[in-house]
């Protein structure tokens, strides 16, 4: 059964961006549903800070497609 609570994440990065290797997030279910082949499928909203949210944004900025 998947999780109806925050869960805390760690993101590991592969390299150092603002001197951290690791961002700390928290994933909100958003919804939930069980499949006819026994298997759930979920939503998420991560949740996090202002500054982590800034890191993640020039992470994908810089180096995303």
């Amino acid at each position: 059964m998947p999780p109806k609570t925050l869960q805390s994440l760690v993101l590991k990065l592969p390299f150092k961006l603002s001197g951290l290797l690791e961002l700390h997030v928290e994933a909100e279910p958003l919804w939930h549903r069980y499949l006819d082949n026994g298997h759930w499928r979920s939503g998420f909203r991560l949740t996090m800070d202002d500054d982590t949210a800034i890191i993640l944004t020039t992470l994908v900025s810089r180096y995303g497609e």
